[in-house]
């Protein structure tokens, strides 16, 4: 934590740092964006880690969100980013994880919620162009990410006919975290941009949840790689 707060306040020092030609050419300028795209799990999140957590079989999800920046130069704004992303459980291959945990499991059955994650930050936004029709963009925030872990039924018959019911409460959590993106913007109208950008977040969350009654404490690496699509419109 003290590395990325220690990047953060670097990357905020080095923005500060840019000449306010804007402010002196009386030319700020406003950017409002709408995004959409998709949030893709990395690292643990997503990928089967041999237990029975929901975590490990989320997929690919979406997200949609709304950006707003002020630049007070040319090339350097500041503003923020809410977005909100919901990624499914691939119910499949989790009923297959629960038969395979137990040889006596003949049929398994699931009923999850989605993970939902909300995404509130502010920061910086870069935008380089690099001609009249074409900029490239990074972006580096900092703020609130928001996860609440879905609750869910899974029912199991055994071999011997029996049904055995597992429930899962939800939990949610929120935790400060770091956000980095690059792309292109592209200007085919006056005043109309199309964004494309990858963009990373990510955190561990201690996650506190009931099943079938019992306390359950487990701690999750919820991380995403975006995938991100948008259309900006600047107010000069």
């Amino acid at each position: 934590m003290k590395r990325i707060i220690f990047i953060f306040l670097f990357s905020l020092s080095f923005c500060l740092s840019f000449p306010l030609k804007g402010n002196g050419q009386g030319k700020e300028t406003g950017m409002l964006k709408l995004r959409t795209g998709y949030g893709i799990p990395v690292m643990s999140f997503g990928k089967f880690t041999g237990n029975l957590d929901y975590s490990s079989f989320v997929t690919v999800g979406a997200h949609y969100g709304l950006e707003g920046f002020y630049f007070y130069s040319e090339n350097v704004g500041f503003g923020g980013l809410l977005s909100y992303n919901r990624n499914t459980i691939d119910a499949q291959r989790f009923t297959g994880a629960y038969i395979n945990s137990n040889f006596i499991y003949d049929t398994a059955f699931v009923n999850v919620n989605p993970f939902r994650t909300v995404i509130g930050l502010v920061g910086f936004c870069f935008d380089l162009p690099l001609n009249d029709y074409a900029a490239f963009t990074f972006k580096m925030m900092a703020g609130a990410l928001t996860v609440t872990k879905p609750a869910g039924i899974v029912r199991v018959q055994t071999e011997d006919g029996d049904e055995l019911i597992f429930r899962e409460t939800k939990d949610t959590r929120a935790k400060f975290t770091i956000f980095t993106a690059a792309g292109m913007r592209f200007s085919p109208l006056p005043d109309w941009s199309i964004t494309m950008e990858v963009e990373y977040i990510g955190a561990q969350f201690d996650f506190s949840y009931k099943m079938n009654e019992a306390t359950v404490n487990r701690t999750n690496h919820v991380q995403l790689l975006m995938l991100n699509f948008g259309i900006a419109y600047f107010i000069e």
